[in-house]
């Protein structure tokens, strides 16, 4: 089956790496930061942005300020079996050029993986976000 997923050039993906970063929910707890759908969105530590999920294991790195949600946008993703594993390229790719120059940060705030055993597909729901007054972090 032909993917739907757009494709993206290393060059362009290097770039737009280099200003708009995913971002994971994180609690404090007892022994630190856990990941948690509910906390405070933080940048997490890059990873291979084509062959690895940004999801599986994710380190804080920052805490996300200064942010203003943008818009939400669905994607579509490959399944890794019965696995929901988006990658940044994947995300990146599917971005409106029209709202690309305006968004800063990305998360997924929902997915769906009912047509993953048939097709290879699952779609999420993408909350972008823009820096509070224009500003690029």
């Amino acid at each position: 089956m032909e993917t739907i997923i757009p494709k993206i050039s290393n060059k362009k993906l290097a770039e737009l790496r280099k200003r708009i970063r995913p971002l994971v929910r994180f609690a404090r707890g007892a022994k630190g930061l856990f990941e948690s759908g509910k906390g405070t969105p933080y940048y997490i530590v890059p990873k291979a942005p084509r062959t690895t999920t940004f999801l599986y294991e994710p380190i804080a790195e920052k805490e996300a300020t200064g942010l203003k949600a943008l818009s939400q946008i669905k994607t579509h993703h490959t399944t890794g079996g019965f696995f929901f594993k988006p990658s940044e390229a994947e995300v990146l790719a599917q971005i409106p050029e029209e709202l690309l120059a305006k968004v800063v940060a990305y998360e997924v705030v929902d997915y769906d993986m009912s047509n993953a055993r048939e097709d290879g597909d699952s779609t999420a729901l993408v909350q972008l976000y823009t820096a509070r007054g224009g500003k690029k972090k």
